[in-house]
């Protein structure tokens, strides 16, 4: 049912992907729609990690392991530090191309 949505946002990434290497005036500057796709990607893997901490928190309360509950603890921290990293810097690749995108209108 969505993949119309798809379809628009991959439309739109072409399309801005395209402008911005015409208006480019170095050729080894990095394109910031590439940069804002491969954030959003790394964003949405890392987070998919969230479900299988939450999975391990369960097994290691359910069998009192609490070697494997401190593990988990630690991956959680670090799984959510780099989420919201990841998080972080989309959203500052996202207004810098909308920055870059009023400035070329």
């Amino acid at each position: 049912k969505n993949w119309t949505n798809w379809k628009y946002v991959f439309q739109a990434f072409y399309i801005s992907l395209t402008y911005d290497f015409y208006l480019r005036k170095n050729p080894r500057e990095i394109s910031l729609p590439a940069l804002f796709l491969l954030s959003s990607i790394a964003y949405e893997v890392s987070a998919s990690f969230i479900v299988n901490i939450i999975g391990n928190f369960y097994v290691s309360v359910a069998s009192q392991d609490w070697n494997l509950f401190s593990d988990v603890l630690w991956k959680s921290l670090l799984i959510t530090f780099l989420v919201s990293a990841l998080r972080a810097f989309r959203d500052f690749i996202s207004e810098i191309c909308s920055l870059a995108w009023r400035k070329n209108l």
